[in-house]
């Protein structure tokens, strides 16, 4: 069996794989069980998707094809919420974005929790327990922990970004001491919600007070 570093490093690299679903011997994108990544030889070039429904654990690792992408979002498993090239897509539905959201959280809370020495630094064995989607901010010698957080925020594009959002989210409450679970899911929620009411006011489509509809989780 593969290692699913080495794939992902593949992966990096621009290389493709066989898919994990189907078995195709031209697979351009990363599949784990928080989001598929399409590549640049994928003709969703660098297009990110959400996995919609709860993770039960079963989901595989490695490259996945375009045909498998397509079934997934027709099977309404997935959607598509940003692109490295074009940055975060703005028709995403609620349920996406807070997908999305909490998932930049999780990834900054997992990089908040690197243990590190006196001098603040992190370890690459550290590094190398977390998902290969964060090990790109660690290297193959100790590094600061507050580098990697900048690291990391840093590749946060906008406001409308929401795993970029959850990120930045994650990151102001723990500096505050609130990082608790019930707390974050209600405001991520509230964050989701006053997204898609500046998305239908910027596109002149804005609801009259009282008249919102219930979100769509």
């Amino acid at each position: 069996m593969s290692n699913p570093n080495d794939e992902y490093d593949r992966f990096l690299s621009g290389l493709g794989g066989d898919c994990v679903l189907c078995g195709s011997k031209k697979a351009f994108a990363w599949l784990d069980k928080d989001e598929i990544d399409a590549g640049y030889e994928s003709r969703h070039e660098t297009t990110h998707f959400i996995w919609l429904g709860e993770d039960t654990g079963d989901r595989p690792q490695g490259f996945v094809c375009d045909a498998c992408i397509d079934r997934l979002v027709l099977d309404e498993r997935i959607e598509a919420y940003y692109s490295d090239l074009n940055g975060p897509l703005a028709d995403i539905s609620n349920k996406a974005a807070l997908k999305a959201h909490e998932l930049g959280a999780q990834r900054m809370r997992a990089l908040l929790a690197l243990p590190f020495d006196a001098s603040g630094l992190v370890s690459p064995e550290a590094f190398a327990a977390l998902p290969p989607a964060l090990r790109c901010y660690g290297g193959n010698e100790p590094a600061p922990i507050w580098n990697i957080i900048l690291d990391f925020v840093g590749y946060t594009a906008s406001r409308d970004d929401p795993e970029g959002s959850g990120r930045q989210h994650a990151l102001a409450r723990a500096a505050i001491g609130m990082l608790r679970g019930v707390e974050f899911t209600e405001a991520a929620k509230t964050w989701v919600s006053e997204r898609s009411k500046q998305l239908r006011s910027r596109n002149g489509t804005q609801t009259p007070p009282g008249d919102e509809p219930e979100p769509e989780w």
